[in-house]
């Protein structure tokens, strides 16, 4: 990490600490650091994780864009580690930031990480109202641009249908359940491929819930 404090300081030195130089600098850094982290986290280095988010968060100080994405990072690292409330502080601050920019990439993908925090929290409510605004907001951006779809987002919609039936099932609105599992399959299918790994678990999840589902009625229909 000296390496990036080197740089700096250069920039600080030659440019000033107030200058266009210095702060694309620094940005360009935190965006480096934000990208090491999620290396390190898929592979499990926690210690490194942490500390190359903690120098994404300290070079994104001036920057709402960068504080944004690396207060989600942050989250995914705190939700890893299962310190929940951490990740929803941190998601909450991201939210907050991204709310007021004009213009936002991550704000569906934030309101998906918050559902996935809060119904970890046992908050399922929350959570559902969360998820329903990241469907809004995914399905304009995948279904309803002229432009062509981007096939890495794909998986983030049909997991999105996935979480409403998990947060519907939660909520013991079980029909509604069913039929969010339904379009994460149906979707799935249409734009993933029916043989893809992401589409076979969520048809194993749909068939788990029927069965779920069937037994909690049993009970009822011998009355």
């Amino acid at each position: 990490m000296d390496i990036y404090n080197e740089i700096l300081t250069l920039k600080k030195n030659s440019y000033g600490e107030q200058s266009e130089q210095y702060h694309r600098t620094s940005y360009k850094l935190c965006e480096v650091c934000n990208l090491v982290s999620m290396i390190f986290l898929q592979k499990e280095k926690f210690d490194l994780c942490q500390m190359f988010l903690k120098k994404a968060e300290l070079l994104a100080l001036s920057s709402n864009h960068h504080k944004a994405i690396t207060y989600n990072n942050l989250a995914c690292y705190y939700r890893r580690i299962k310190k929940y409330r951490s990740a929803l502080t941190y998601l909450e601050n991201a939210l907050a930031i991204e709310l007021k920019l004009e213009s936002v990439e991550s704000l569906a993908d934030t309101h998906l990480n918050l559902c996935a925090v809060l119904s970890q929290l046992g908050r399922h409510s929350e959570a559902l109202e969360h998820i329903l605004m990241s469907l809004v907001m995914l399905q304009e951006e995948i279904l309803g641009s002229d432009k062509p779809r981007n096939a890495e987002r794909m998986p983030v919609l049909a997991i999105a249908y996935h979480n409403m039936g998990v947060e519907l099932e939660y909520l013991k609105r079980y029909e509604e359940s069913i039929n969010a599992y339904k379009k994460a399959v149906k979707f799935g299918e249409e734009n993933i491929g029916p043989e893809s790994n992401l589409v076979e678990n969520l048809k194993n999840v749909l068939s788990n819930a029927k069965e779920t589902i069937e037994k909690l009625r049993k009970p009822r229909q011998k009355k």
